[in-house]
């Protein structure tokens, strides 16, 4: 366990090093923080468009389940309810964590629409 624990820390410090000591970066890595910020929207789109499929085919999911419930099978609905429930919450949680981005952006002074944040 601990022989794991040193490999992986070596192999961190390893991968960190040229950060640490702010090497020249080769090419095709991003230079300025413009650019990596502009990658970073960019996964950050890739990831919330991804988020909001997963959480449309969970309310499809628990709309299945309570319309083939039957209406007499009372622990289906209540399972669908609750799968239901929990893709509200999921969806909201997204939601807020895209936004707090964009608050916290615009606190610093950043201007997200520019770098391909939309």
């Amino acid at each position: 366990m601990l022989k794991r624990v040193f490999l992986l820390s070596l192999l961190f410090l390893i991968l960190l090093a040229p950060l640490l000591v702010d090497a020249q970066a080769p090419p095709g890595v991003p230079k300025t923080i413009q650019t990596l910020i502009a990658a970073l929207c960019r996964v950050m789109n890739v990831i919330f468009s991804a988020l909001l499929i997963l959480a449309a085919i969970a309310f499809l999911y628990a709309g299945f389940m309570f319309l083939t419930s039957g209406g007499g099978n009372s622990a289906r609905v209540g399972t669908a309810k609750t799968f239901f429930f929990y893709a509200i919450i999921g969806t909201a949680i997204v939601i807020t964590g895209r936004a707090l981005v964009f608050i916290i952006a615009n606190l610093f002074g950043a201007t997200l629409t520019t770098l391909g944040c939309s």
